[in-house]
């Protein structure tokens, strides 16, 4: 085990050993191999339990029971088509997209273990909060509040309101509205 002495960190030409045993033997309690890195600091934003809708209390709520069953990329892609105008199309050689009108709301990896859904950076925040062994910060595009889902981790029917919400944010208004209306 190679330990640093005050004068390889500095810059300065390295001291024989005599000299680094020297050098280490007088730093006393402050052993560099038994110093304590403080943990990160926590998130000010409090953990919260279910999802806040930016759309507020004219749209009935719609509790959301997790269950114990996984999410895969095959339910990914039956909730994506099953939405009015969507469609997939292979992206950058290998990713599979969804897309309605050609906007992208979820994108798969190329392996299908994980996906990436658009998201608002709040409830970005609140599913790593709630989950962070599921859900994560979307690489690239993770600060516009993109969401990368770990499948085989979360729940098949949080997955599955997560793809619709996305839908929503980049469909159109009157698309959104015919199928709304169409649900009850």
């Amino acid at each position: 085990m190679s330990r640093f002495t005050r004068a390889q960190v500095s810059g300065e030409a390295s001291p024989s050993p005599a000299d680094g045993a020297r050098l280490l033997s007088g730093l006393g309690s402050q052993n560099p191999s038994r110093v304590q890195i403080p943990p990160p600091p926590r998130s000010k934003a409090p953990a919260r339990r279910g999802f806040r809708r930016p759309w507020g209390r004219d749209r009935p709520r719609v509790e959301v029971v997790s269950s114990p069953r996984p999410s895969s990329a095959d339910h990914v892609r039956q909730a994506a088509l099953a939405l009015p105008d969507a469609t997939e199309q292979i992206t950058w050689d290998v990713h599979p997209t969804f897309r309605v009108r050609s906007k992208i709301f979820v994108i798969l990896a190329e392996d299908g273990a994980s996906a990436t859904v658009k998201s608002t950076k709040e409830e970005q925040a609140a599913l790593i909060a709630e989950s962070p062994e599921a859900y994560g910060v979307a690489a690239h595009v993770g600060r516009y509040g993109w969401v990368e889902v770990t499948l085989a981790r979360a729940p098949a029917d949080q997955v599955e309101e997560l793809v619709q919400d996305a839908w929503r944010s980049v469909a159109p208004k009157r698309l959104v509205a015919e199928f709304d209306s169409a649900r009850g």
